[in-house]
């Protein structure tokens, strides 16, 4: 199975709350989620990665986006709400009602990145 991860040019994560969440995402490693989060965000499909690139104009202006094809390790998870609006300082969570994620927003412990 394939998902979709967003990163920035310079392959940081976009998930930067605090600065504590940033992940780095080289080809042909296996990247693990932070302890205390529900790992790492990705998207069910590319079309998800690529409607929610378009829709974030600001961020793709400032950061250069791109869309790598991960293989997910672990059982995804969909969280049910994110702690913020503006997604790139935002934690995925399971029991906070602020708003709901990106459309296709599915997460894992961890993923290889295959591209």
């Amino acid at each position: 199975m394939i998902r979709y991860k967003v990163v920035t040019d310079d392959r940081k994560s976009m998930n930067r709350s605090c600065g504590s969440y940033e992940l780095e995402y080289i080809r042909e490693t296996k990247v693990f989620g932070k302890e205390g989060t529900l790992g790492v965000f990705c998207f069910k499909t590319k079309k998800d990665a690529t409607e929610f690139i378009l829709a974030n104009e600001y961020t793709r202006s400032k950061y250069g986006l791109r869309i790598l094809r991960v293989r997910p390790i672990g059982r995804g998870k969909v969280p049910k709400y994110v702690l913020s609006g503006n997604i790139q300082t935002s934690i995925l969570v399971d029991d906070y009602t602020d708003s709901e994620p990106p459309k296709g927003t599915i997460c894992y412990p961890a993923v290889e990145v295959l591209d």
